[in-house]
């Protein structure tokens, strides 16, 4: 059986035509704007990337700017799984006071105890916060101005932070609870968020405090990913699960810590392009930028960090996504 038209299809639908109508308008204002300087006088940010600066333009660094809708899809991506996820658990709810109660419950046993799939809320706070990114780092490198530079460092902060928030208050929890992924959502988008952007326009914030705080976030994550995955374990072993361990996790946890490495050491090799042999990689006027290759690698991080999350408990990215017949869908009402 395919998903309901109306969950799958529309929902899917939907957030595809939102990407591409957002990009199509993007182009449509480069053209409307060639060599008109919309951004009229800036306080301009310093951006030592190689990337030509068209300062006549609407984007100023086109490369970077467009390479900024891979952290949009993944914003979308997370949404339209917290639409999905709620939809289901609607749907599971309505199906236990009806019959078919074991199929109910093959599916259930898994997916009740995922933190990400049983509490939209969570989905919807990630994309939320990997949208507002998009929209910082692509204001920064369309604009070259100090306040979008602002938000989009702010936005860093926030997404490489994600996965050290949601490991401590996975590890911290040890039974799910709906109001504390709700306090949990309102910190991070009402508390963390806003107070990574005041740092970011306080006068001692420096690019010294900028790297250092990047690095301790990254390490953190990293750390406290492997302190996830052995939580994982015991857990398993507490409750007597003999299953073999899922070895989707650890695939998609490599390809998160190799696009990282990479894709860190294509922007720094962008960054100090004019002090080392590696200057032969810059070519300011190419499509291809090694920042925006950045962009890519980190958003597809992003990507796999957040499925790692999702696929507990199961073998495979489709099983998080449960079928239902347009039959069977009129059940949630």
């Amino acid at each position: 059986m395919s998903l309901s038209y109306v969950v799958d299809e529309v929902l899917k639908i939907f957030f595809v035509i939102v990407w591409i109508m957002l990009l199509i308008t993007l182009i449509i204002l480069t053209i409307v704007f060639e060599g008109r300087n919309p951004w009229g006088d800036q306080i301009w940010a310093y951006h030592p990337w190689c990337e030509e600066k068209r300062y006549e333009n609407l984007l100023i660094e086109p490369s970077s700017t467009y390479s900024d809708f891979g952290f949009l899809a993944v914003g979308l991506f997370q949404i339209y799984c917290a639409c999905h996820d709620y939809l289901v658990l609607k749907y599971i709810s309505n199906k236990g006071r009806n019959e078919d109660r074991e199929n109910k419950t093959l599916f259930t046993s898994s997916r009740t105890s995922n933190f990400i799939t049983n509490q939209p809320i969570i989905s919807l706070t990630m994309g939320f916060i990997n949208i507002v990114h998009f929209f910082g780092t692509a204001l920064n490198h369309a604009c070259s101005c100090l306040p979008g530079q602002q938000l989009d460092e702010a936005g860093m902060f926030c997404v490489t932070a994600m996965p050290v928030i949601f490991n401590s208050y996975y590890i911290l929890n040890n039974k799910q609870n709906k109001m504390k992924s709700a306090l949990w959502s309102f910190l991070y988008i009402f508390i963390i968020f806003p107070s990574a952007y005041l740092l970011t326009k306080a006068p001692f914030y420096s690019l010294l405090i900028r790297e250092s705080l990047m690095i301790v976030l990254v390490i953190s994550s990293i750390y406290t990913t492997v302190i996830y995955f052995r939580k994982q374990s015991q857990t398993k072993i507490s409750n007597r699960d003999q299953s073999p361990r899922s070895t989707i996790q650890s695939t998609l946890f490599r390809i998160a810590i190799i696009c990282v490495i990479f894709g860190f050491s294509l922007h720094t090799f962008d960054r100090y392009n004019k002090f080392f042999p590696f200057s032969l990689l810059c070519y300011p006027t190419s499509i291809i930028q090694l920042h925006a290759l950045w962009h890519i690698f980190t958003g597809t991080a992003l990507l796999c960090i957040y499925l790692i999350y999702r696929t507990e408990n199961s073998d495979s990215i489709s099983k998080t996504f449960l079928k239902i017949s347009n039959e069977e869908f009129k059940l949630l009402f």
